[in-house]
């Protein structure tokens, strides 16, 4: 600008997208992988119908993967900032204006698509 204005900007974003289950989060993801037996039921019947037992219910890990649907989370931010630094020493010695501005938003979106699947 001039030899005795300054300006400064700043700015600083996210663009995240994650992925997921439905109504399953990883604790319980690692809940089913410990607390299941390998052997409980078929992962699929032979009717292709998703597995599960009367002891555990539909705690069919892959089933609830596959076939429950999906979960998809866009996050963005940003943040930015400017300032201006303009030297006053031709009214005193060593007098300086400083003005700024900032901007900050933020956007979390998820979405959702469910669906039901039958276990046997």
């Amino acid at each position: 600008m001039s030899p005795t204005t300054r300006v400064s900007a700043n700015i600083l974003g996210i663009l995240m997208e994650t992925n997921g289950v439905p109504n399953v989060n990883s604790n319980d993801a690692w809940w089913h992988l410990y607390k299941v037996p390998a052997l409980a039921f078929p992962v699929r019947t032979a009717g292709g119908v998703w597995g599960g037992s009367q002891s555990y219910g539909d705690f069919n890990l892959q089933a609830k993967s596959q076939g429950s649907g999906f979960m998809k989370t866009h996050q963005r931010q940003i943040w930015a900032n400017m300032t201006l630094e303009q030297d006053l020493d031709i009214i005193t010695k060593g007098l300086k204006f400083y003005v700024g501005a900032s901007y900050d938003n933020s956007s979390n979106t998820i979405e959702t698509r469910s669906k039901g699947y039958q276990y046997g």
